[in-house]
């Protein structure tokens, strides 16, 4: 078999490795690229005080997210993770699959990307060798993970990814990189050695491998028979509570937040039976099928839907008090909210291993002291009911002891436009997990039209969108959704007019200098007037035409309005240049 450096362009490999310096750093598949080399020696570090830990211990937790260098206190991951090799004594147990399995689950929770981007990585390695051949070939591994690194634009592993497989994975070796890098004379990296020391160094550590087991006990199709393969005893026992414990793969408390238009709330149905069904929400694929499951669950109150807003109350949300006729008086009684109901439900279930979710449209508009009272420390993960930190509280009307029960889930959604989470209640901040929903421009299709000219709906969202963000910030772009169902110029006219120009005008008040910027209206862009969105008016305004004198302390203004074309009667008489000029010059 050819060597692998005989499949990638000799000299960019030259260029990329003369840019490694003397070692070949840390690829996106290499957590543990620090000196502590293992979720048991994280675990270990963060179990010691933590000011007098040894600087290189804080470093190298600060940059696994486990630790705040500058506070001098856990992270809410490290924390978590702490916590729970505590509850289950990994210590005693002594097993670094299982450190390793707890880590990525807590970071999984938290949407950490720093993790999540390493578990994308090794099971898209993992689908095409198989977790076996990457298991008994670390030294290949470890090169791999490094051959994913940028260099000016050249990533190595691009080049060799096609080619990829169970056969091709364990002759991906060192050798040959070195004695490529003997050939082509690229000095900075052959000195000393630095290249195989580096490799060396790193394969030696057990804890790779262990971290290998652990990614495949997450994803294995068969879970029960990959532990029963890879564990037994009281590792088995442990690792099987632990997973019961994680019942989904996402976090008991979760926001999904975005510009508006980007499927936040369409999106909450696939979250919501994610929860229910313990499944990860990329396999909630067929929507219509799940659609129908997802009406069901809500007939049967397993999945419960609220809308927040100004003026709703905590007696709305939790409990208040009713008038109700008793012959010729009237009596107040304790009335339950949607959060009590849908917690006592999911207590009854509990046992029954029946998950619930609760689905707050809008989150960000109500006002969160307000709504959840005391109830705001109950919904964390530790101190729901049956948690070694359990809260029960009192409540006010009924009197009735009260806790927030483990199966329930809370999906909350949440338009940046509105609010930016910098800006949010930081009580709901710091209890809640933030999945950020972005525009997808790739979803859109190009639309043609009957006179042999089509609008490039990408470019087009892509365009506006690039320049609202440079104007103005991401979290005020304008989401797919709008654009989603345009299949003639009239849908397009429609969503230009009713729901895209609206939006902008909002976002910049009155300053149609910008306005007109975000639709490349202005001088500099060469777009013909006629093409213009927002064309100036050219009435007389002048102000001595108007009030009979100059004015003191106004200045000449210009005024511009919508062009006339996209008002026609007849959609297909508006011409395509109108919508194509947006993005083209």
């Amino acid at each position: 078999m050819k060597a692998w450096t005989d499949n990638v362009n000799k000299e960019s490999l030259k260029d990329w490795l003369k840019n490694r310096e003397s070692y070949i750093p840390s690829g996106i598949g290499d957590p543990y690229a620090s000196s502590l080399r293992s979720a048991g020696r994280f675990y270990s570090a963060l179990a010691g005080n933590a000011r007098s830990r040894m600087q290189q211990q804080q470093s190298d937790l600060n940059s696994a997210g486990l630790f705040d260098s500058s506070k001098g206190v856990r992270t809410y991951l490290g924390e978590a993770f702490y916590q729970i090799c505590v509850r289950y004594d990994l210590e005693s147990l002594g097993s670094e699959r299982t450190f390793a399995l707890v880590l990525f689950l807590e970071a999984i929770r938290r949407q950490k990307n720093y993790y999540t981007k390493t578990l994308r990585f090794w099971i898209s390695v993992a689908n095409k060798v198989g977790f076996t051949t990457l298991i008994n070939n670390i030294p290949s591994s470890l090169l791999l993970s490094r051959l994913s690194t940028e260099a000016n634009g050249y990533t190595p592993l691009s080049e060799i990814w096609d080619n990829l497989d169970s056969t091709t994975f364990p002759h991906l070796t060192v050798d040959e990189l070195q004695a490529f890098v003997n050939d082509a004379s690229v000095s900075t990296v052959q000195t000393n050695g630095m290249l195989r020391k580096n490799i060396e160094n790193w394969t030696s550590r057990s804890s790779r491998k262990d971290m290998f087991e652990a990614i495949e006990m997450l994803y294995s199709n068969d879970k029960g028979q990959t532990l029963r393969r890879l564990c037994s005893g009281n590792e088995l026992t442990t690792i099987e509570e632990i997973l019961k414990t994680y019942q989904t793969m996402y976090p008991l408390n979760s926001i999904l937040y975005g510009p508006p238009g980007t499927g936040k709330t369409y999106s909450t149905v696939s979250y919501a039976l994610s929860c229910i069904k313990g499944i990860k929400v990329d396999e909630v694929q067929n929507r219509d099928v799940y659609k129908k499951e997802f009406d069901q669950l809500l007939k049967a109150n397993q999945i419960r839907f609220v809308t927040f807003h100004q003026s709703y109350s905590y007696e709305d949300f939790v409990e208040g008090i009713t008038a109700v006729p008793k012959g010729d008086q009237i009596e107040y009684i304790p009335k339950n909210g949607i959060f009590k109901e849908i917690c006592q439900e999911a207590q009854k279930e509990e046992n029954q291993g029946k998950n619930f979710v609760l689905i707050i449209d809008e989150i960000n508009r109500g006002n969160i002291s307000n709504i959840f009272g005391e109830l705001i420390t109950l919904i964390e993960a530790s101190k729901r009911a049956g948690e070694p930190d359990e809260l029960t509280v009192t409540l006010p009307y009924s009197g009735d002891a009260f806790s927030v029960p483990k199966n329930l889930f809370i999906v909350g959604t949440m338009n940046s436009a509105d609010k930016s989470i910098a800006l949010m209640d930081t009580a709901l901040r710091r209890r809640f997990a933030f999945v950020e929903c972005l525009p997808k421009p790739e979803l859109l299709n190009p639309i043609a039209f009957g006179d042999g000219k089509e609008v490039d709906l990408e470019g087009l969202l892509r365009t506006i969108n690039r320049r609202i963000e440079v104007l103005l910030d991401k979290d005020h772009t304008i989401g797919h959704a709008y654009l989603m169902n345009v299949t003639d110029k009239a849908s397009l006219r429609d969503a230009l007019l009713n729901k895209i120009i609206p939006l902008v005008e909002e976002y910049f008040y009155n300053d149609y200098e910008k306005i007109r910027l975000v639709f490349g209206d202005d001088e500099a862009n060469e777009k013909e007037e006629e093409y213009q969105i927002y064309q100036e008016d050219k009435n007389n305004y002048d102000q001595r035409t108007l009030f009979g004198r100059d004015v003191d302390g106004y200045d000449e203004k210009k005024f511009y309005s919508l062009n006339k074309d996209l008002f026609k009667a007849e959609a297909e008489d508006i011409p395509t240049e109108l919508f194509t000029k947006i993005y083209q010059k």
